[in-house]
C-alpha cells in the first residue's frame, strides 16, 4: 500500500491565548508566520478572546506570500 506524503511538508498551527483583567493577548505560528494579537477586555473578556481567536484563525486560512 502506498502511502500519501502530499502534507509532510505542512505544519500544524501553534496558537496561544492569555486572558486578563485587562487584556486578552495572542498568538499563533503557522507555516513560518507569526502573528500577535491583543485586544483590551473591555469589561467582556469572553468576547475579546473571541475576537483573538477569530483574528487569529484567519491567518491560518490567507495564502502564505
Amino acid at each position: 500500500m502506498k502511502k500519501d506524503h502530499s502534507n509532510q511538508n505542512q505544519t500544524t498551527p501553534l496558537f496561544e491565548l492569555e486572558i486578563g483583567v485587562y487584556a486578552v493577548k495572542g498568538v499563533l505560528i503557522s507555516d513560518n508566520r507569526v502573528k500577535n494579537i491583543y485586544r483590551p477586555t473591555a469589561g467582556n473578556p469572553a468576547l475579546a478572546a473571541e475576537d483573538c481567536l477569530q483574528n487569529l484563525f484567519k491567518e491560518v486560512d490567507a495564502p502564505s506570500g
